[in-house]
Formats: structure tokens, sequence, C-alpha cells
């Protein structure tokens, strides 16, 4: 899921609810504290597994630009 500002939360969806979406088991990329860029830290995700740092997230409605699977935001195949 990517962030209004530019972050990427990447964990297993749970639901959309009134105070916004529900993650589980999350790994959170932050533009500001994250040294790499977001396309190597997702490419790092998928060589060797979602490194999560959150048991659980939720993630406020206005904050979410979009939603779409790890296998489509990282360009790899199942």
């Amino acid at each position: 899921m990517t962030g209004a500002g530019g972050s990427r939360y990447l964990g297993r969806y749970h639901e959309t609810g009134p105070r916004g979406v529900v993650l589980h088991d999350v790994a959170v990329f932050d533009p500001g504290v994250t040294a790499q860029p977001a396309e190597t830290w997702l490419a790092r995700q998928w060589k060797f597994g979602v490194q999560a740092t959150e048991k659980h997230l939720i993630v406020p409605t206005d904050e979410v630009a979009s939603i779409v699977r790890f296998t489509e935001a990282s360009g790899q195949t199942a």
C-alpha cells in the first residue's frame, strides 16, 4: 500500500474500516528515514521476505493513496 506522503506499507491486508486500513505483520518504508529508494526496499522485501516491524497497523483512510498486491507492486511473479 502506498501512502499519500510516499510511505509504503507492506503487510497482510485485513480490512478497511471507519478508522482506516488494517494490516498485520507490516514492514514500513518511510522516505524521510529509509536511506534506500523505495524500489530497492521493495526488491529486498521480495528477495528475503517481508521484514515486519509492526505486528498490527491501522493506516488512516486519508493517508492511503493506493492498495495493490505485493506481486504487482514489485513487478515480480509469484
